[in-house]
């Protein structure tokens, strides 16, 4: 399993940034490589362990549709959800005080792609020897392999900058003039 971790300081109360982003719906709004068509608790509200929901969104020209259940509901610590259509996808938000204020960390588990013997066994090489052996191995015909590498840093490291673009959303959501502990919402 891949895991991918990420945390903001926020300057607002523990309990109204677990609002915010236990808020499903809201926290999907606030990514801003999405655009929300559709969000929907399909087992009604208020949110809860077992509680599901279905996304409708477009990134760039394609259309998602997403089933995620809450599967740990611990306010206003925890929340994890899990997908019903990727069933390797689990979400973890953590809140914890920090500061004046809090720490979110968003952590997303899946499943890699796989990575051919020949790229892993080369991590232990000095860069020299595997750049040449890569770059024999591509002469040679083998270039999906390497490929498949390039493609899997970086589409790490695409959901990355993502994920700290999100939390930078919530952080200004958090901390904006019509935050929770201020008396909007």
């Amino acid at each position: 399993m891949e895991r991918i971790r990420e945390a903001v300081e926020i300057q607002a109360a523990p309990a109204d940034v677990f609002a915010l982003v236990s808020d499903l719906c809201r926290r999907a709004r606030l990514n801003p490589a999405w655009r929300v068509i559709a969000c929907e608790a399909l087992d009604g509200e208020p949110i809860r362990a077992g509680s599901r929901y279905r996304f409708v969104i477009r990134r760039d020209r394609t259309r998602i549709e997403h089933v995620s259940r809450v599967v740990d509901y611990d306010p206003p610590r925890r929340l994890v959800c899990k997908s019903e259509i990727r069933g390797d996808l689990e979400i973890v938000l953590d809140v914890a005080p920090a500061g004046a204020g809090c720490r979110l960390t968003h952590e997303e588990s899946f499943r890699a792609l796989p990575v051919p013997d020949e790229v892993r066994n080369a991590e232990g090489e000095s860069i020299v020897r595997r750049f040449l052996r890569t770059l024999l191995w591509l002469e040679g015909g083998g270039f999906q392999t390497a490929d498949i590498q390039e493609t899997h840093e970086a589409l790490n490291e695409q959901i990355r900058a993502e994920i700290r673009e999100w939390l930078a959303k919530i952080k200004e959501e958090a901390e904006g003039p019509g935050r929770f502990g201020k008396g909007g919402a």
